[in-house]
């Protein structure tokens, strides 16, 4: 009867291991599903961050690719009255040597009508890069089309005519 008591008390104790055993496993079990959802959620989170990150990153590039372009536009537009600068210069210093103050006149104007443009293209500059970091507030008024078109015209067929094309 002692040992008959003494299996029975141990297969108590046994089925409450058992149980505690059960328990333990079903708190581990939850534990292990909270935190692989912890885990899934920061996952998605990190993956929602790199789409955007690439996104901005795509966006950079080409942001960049358009700023290359438009300086490569600007050193292309500033070169043509640079150059006009450059020679007129040399050539009113060959004209002034040989007395022709016909042509020095020429070259004057010719000069005058570059440093113009180059101060024009500067300030375009200037105020496109004032736009761009956001230092300018919209102020929309109205303008002469015809006027900004005739405008746009001469300088067209000014670098035609240098060109030797036809408008």
């Amino acid at each position: 009867v002692k040992e008959l008591a003494h299996l029975f008390a141990s297969s108590i104790q046994h089925k409450r291991i058992e149980d505690e055993i059960l328990k333990l496993n079903i708190e581990l079990e939850g534990k292990v599903l909270s935190r692989t959802e912890q885990y899934k959620n920061a996952l998605d989170e990190l993956q929602s961050e790199m789409e955007g990150r690439i996104e901005i990153e795509k966006r950079l590039r080409e942001s960049n690719a358009a700023k290359d372009r438009f300086f490569s536009i600007i050193g292309h537009d500033l070169k043509n009255p640079m150059q006009v600068l450059l020679t007129s210069t040399e050539l009113l210093r060959a004209n002034f040597e040989k007395g022709n103050f016909d042509k020095i006149e020429k070259h004057i104007l010719r000069l005058n009508e570059s440093s113009y443009k180059l101060k024009e293209l500067l300030e375009n500059l200037l105020t496109w890069a004032l736009s761009q970091s956001g230092r300018i507030e919209y102020e929309p008024e109205v303008i002469e089309i015809g006027k900004l078109l005739d405008k746009s015209f001469e300088i067209c067929k000014e670098l035609a005519e240098k060109k030797e094309i036809d408008m």
